[in-house]
């Protein structure tokens, strides 16, 4: 691993998608999504990011309660394609939601 400065190449998007359940207090419940790919490039200074220089897919998840952001996010998340993203945001709001649920 190298340490790397990350540069955004492409707009950050966000997604938000609500689950159809309410929690005891009455608030929607729900999910933010937000996606954005990024550029690794090898850093001289002790500052940035351990990880392999290139492109890289990211992503952070976060539950959310009538539309705003709930609790901790699990972090942003790197990919090397937008398949492996894909993948793992599926897996992730399947856990969300069920843990939504219960």
């Amino acid at each position: 691993m190298t340490t790397c400065t990350m540069s955004t190449i492409t707009e950050i998007k966000q997604a938000h998608t609500e689950f159809g359940l309410v929690d005891a207090k009455g608030r929607k419940m729900g999910a933010w999504v937000t996606t954005e790919t990024r550029l690794a490039t090898e850093s001289n200074t002790n500052s940035g990011q351990i990880i392999e220089p290139g492109v890289w897919f990211s992503v952070n998840m976060c539950a959310s309660r009538d539309g705003k952001g709930y609790g901790v996010s699990g972090g942003t998340q790197y990919f090397r394609t937008e398949e492996e993203r894909a993948k793992y945001i599926e897996k992730r709001m399947k856990a969300m939601r069920s843990k939504a649920a219960k």
